[in-house]
């Protein structure tokens, strides 16, 4: 279900299911956000060790785990700062793994609504969510006001974008969707979603090629035992949100950061080959340059 043209009936259940948690308390929607993204979202980056050469994986493996000690203790010192540092690198990730094809202007755009539209129509959720996650009001409000500022002109780029596109009928009809339930949904949920099929659900398939999986099914067996090791990292950062009396917020952010720093950080400084041309990253949409 994580292919980048899967049936249209599996992105509607999982749609569906979105808008369900939506309806329920914010629980439903912690639990939502997190299958989402950990069993949806995780693959893709679960591969990071295979598109290193085996030569240099010790070296790698060394820097990925001491990226992730120096992200937890960054976010224990100053959580306020980690998580503004963890919006602003996710934004700027989002729009390098955007496809070259698609054009700078647009791949900028997407990376800053994955990160900024939720805000637009949920300011005081997101505040409530990053005052939850940090323990600081005042941090909390100033970025949820900085998101509310970027998603109008992030949002009316996609949008427009979207209406011009000429591609697959069945992609725009999941990109439409998926963009606005970022907007109207509970932030959370909206969040997942977008991340989900805006970002995770491509790069999977990417992912997929790169290594040499003829099938999901192989992909995932591949990736099993960095999948194991992402969810033993979440388990110790549940463990610690949980010995320091923090909520639900705290551990989501938090074990995203854990996860996502490194992968955005440590792995394109030690990946061996460019990404294949059918979704080439938006430096050679910039430059005009292969990596």
């Amino acid at each position: 279900m994580i292919q980048a043209r899967a049936p249209l009936i599996g992105w509607g259940a999982f749609l569906a299911a979105g808008i369900a948690a939506a309806m329920l308390a914010l629980g439903w929607q912690f639990a939502f956000a997190g299958l989402a993204i950990g069993l949806l979202g995780l693959p893709h980056g679960a591969s990071d060790l295979a598109v290193v050469a085996p030569a240099r994986r010790p070296g790698f493996l060394a820097s990925y785990v001491g990226c992730i000690a120096a992200v937890m203790l960054v976010w224990r010192a100053e959580p306020a700062t980690a998580l503004a540092l963890l919006l602003a690198l996710s934004a700027l990730h989002f729009a390098i793994d955007g496809d070259a094809r698609h054009g700078a202007v647009r791949n900028v755009a997407l990376g800053l609504f994955l990160v900024a539209g939720p805000a637009l129509f949920h300011h005081d959720a997101i505040a409530a969510l990053f005052d939850g996650a940090t323990g600081d009001a005042h941090a909390a409000t100033l970025l949820a006001g900085t998101l509310c500022v970027l998603a109008p002109v992030a949002t009316a780029i996609l949008v427009a974008h979207l209406i011009s596109d000429r591609g697959d009928p069945p992609e725009r009809w999941i990109e439409g969707m998926a963009i606005a339930l970022t907007l109207a949904l509970p932030p959370l949920v909206g969040f997942a979603i977008g991340f989900v099929l805006l970002h995770a659900r491509g790069q999977t398939t990417e992912r997929q090629h790169a290594i040499g999986c003829p099938t999901l099914r192989a992909y995932l067996v591949r990736v099993a035992p960095l999948m194991a090791g992402a969810f033993a990292v979440l388990a110790l950062v549940a463990i610690e949100t949980l010995r320091g009396g923090f909520g639900h917020a705290t551990f989501l952010f938090a074990g995203i950061a854990a996860l996502a720093v490194p992968h955005m950080l440590v792995t394109p400084l030690w990946r061996r080959a460019p990404s294949p041309a059918g979704r080439s990253r938006i430096w050679p949409a910039m430059t005009g340059n292969g990596r």
